[in-house]
């Protein structure tokens, strides 16, 4: 009986005693208050931070090539256009001269016969504005201005009064729009004097 009782005491023990582990384990009856709120506070802190990291964005092809083709590189530099070079107008000039009676205006010029200075240019675009400098003694203007054809070929009269020596050269060239252009010419001379008319000659 006594071997019975016993084992029925040492019985009971062992399961107070399982039932008291059980209950001081982590989390158990036996834990402080602290340490749970501790344990609690520490298990929400690393839910906070898993949910505020970003994950990295892995680059894809599109970016690769938006990026390449951002660099900058001589092929993907655009160059200036190319602007031709002005080409220098030449050509040349001759001189002759109309006495009474006149042919075509050169009655209206105001001389006592009419110079006339023409060219044939090269160069020069059409509608282009010839100044020609004018001297000698035939009392002449010292300068006249006239209109260059499409073929760059032109012809200016002026007023002369008396014979004598008489030079043109051109002073220069302007387009339709005012723009100067480059270029020489050689100078043309020619006496005035009686007699026919002198037709006048690029040469």
């Amino acid at each position: 009986m006594t071997f019975f009782g016993n084992r029925k005491y040492l019985l009971h023990g062992a399961v107070a005693l399982a039932a008291l582990l059980v209950a001081c384990g982590p989390g158990g009856a036996c834990e402080s208050d602290r340490e749970q709120a501790d344990a609690a506070r520490l298990q929400q802190f690393q839910q906070t931070l898993r949910s505020l990291q970003t994950p990295t964005p892995t680059a894809t092809p599109t970016a690769t090539a938006t990026a390449a083709a951002a660099g900058t590189s001589p092929a993907s530099t655009p160059s200036a256009p190319s602007v031709p070079a002005a080409t220098a107008y030449g050509g040349k000039i001759g001189l002759g001269y109309d006495h009474p009676p006149f042919s075509g205006s050169n009655g209206t010029l105001g001389g006592a016969s009419a110079g006339i200075v023409c060219g044939a240019l090269t160069g020069v675009p059409a509608g282009a504005i010839v100044t020609l400098n004018l001297s000698g003694g035939t009392g002449a203007p010292a300068s006249v201005t006239g209109p260059v054809g499409g073929d760059g070929a032109f012809s200016v009269p002026f007023p002369i009064n008396s014979y004598g020596p008489m030079n043109a050269a051109v002073g220069g060239v302007k387009t339709a729009a005012g723009a100067a252009l480059t270029g020489s010419v050689p100078a043309a001379s020619l006496a005035v004097a009686g007699g026919p008319d002198v037709a006048c000659t690029p040469k």
